[in-house]
């Protein structure tokens, strides 16, 4: 799975550098005004709109043509700016509500464990002039951040199915959201091809996001860290798709 997805990378970023390079000085223009008040805030969910407008095209189109590179690469070459930003744009908003509700339904089921865990642990062993479960505080904050961390980190693959069975924006959200309860959790834990990929890509986006540090961390080359935060988006999301399509049937 992990050189097929590069492979789709690869194409969907460099067979039409007229589509790519347009994308990538968008998306680095729109950060500049990020510290704004107000405006920063409307600009960042424009940028979230425009890199998943950009992966929701490049994967649905994937999808459609059934994993067929050639027809792919064919699909993209006939593509324009617009066709890609305007073309599922249900379907995009209906991802970015979706990943919007999860993670703010796994924050406050982490928080509930925290307030759980912290009165019997920490707050009615104070009361009753008992002595504190360190150990018991301990277990529940990383339970809790376990929780949270596994509903976030299943995003690709959540989008992965919602590309793959979803269309339009309710239907998309839905497909989105319900992820975290159908087929695709269980398959992917029984698939050897999935793991092993999981790992090499996980260390590819472990080593963009070191980038990406590097080059916050110089002023004159920090104009480049949005096109490499889109890099890691589109390793992740781009693989989830592409277990999808191996792992799910129509």
């Amino acid at each position: 799975m992990w050189r097929f997805t590069l492979q789709v990378i690869k194409i969907s970023l460099l067979e039409k550098a007229s589509l790519s390079i347009p994308y990538f000085v968008l998306i680095t223009l729109l950060t500049f005004g990020l510290p704004v008040p107000v405006v920063g805030q409307i600009l960042f969910l424009l940028n979230l709109f425009l890199i998943f407008s950009f992966i929701t095209f490049t994967s649905k189109t994937l999808v459609l043509h059934r994993g067929d590179l050639v027809r792919f690469r064919q699909e993209l070459k006939r593509s324009s700016l617009f066709r890609v930003l305007f073309s599922y744009v249900p379907e995009t908003v209906g991802i970015l509500a979706g990943q919007f509700v999860l993670t703010l339904g796994a924050v406050l089921v982490a928080l509930i464990l925290l307030v759980a865990g912290g009165s019997s642990f920490l707050i009615v062993p104070l009361i009753k002039g008992e002595e504190v479960s360190w150990w018991g505080i301990f277990v529940t904050l990383v339970f809790s951040a376990l929780l949270y961390l596994s509903v976030v980190s299943s995003f690709p693959l959540f989008f992965g199915r919602a590309i793959f069975r979803g269309s339009g924006f309710s239907d998309t959200f839905v497909k989105f959201v319900s992820s975290l309860f159908f087929e695709i959790s269980w398959k992917t834990m029984l698939s050897c091809d999935y793991m092993r990929s999981s790992f090499i890509l996980s260390l590819v986006i472990l080593g963009l996001i070191l980038l990406d540090l590097l080059l916050l961390s110089i002023p004159p080359l920090g104009v480049l860290s949005p096109a490499v935060s889109f890099l890691g988006f589109h390793t992740a999301y781009t693989f989830g798709t592409v277990a999808c399509l191996r792992l799910l049937r129509f």
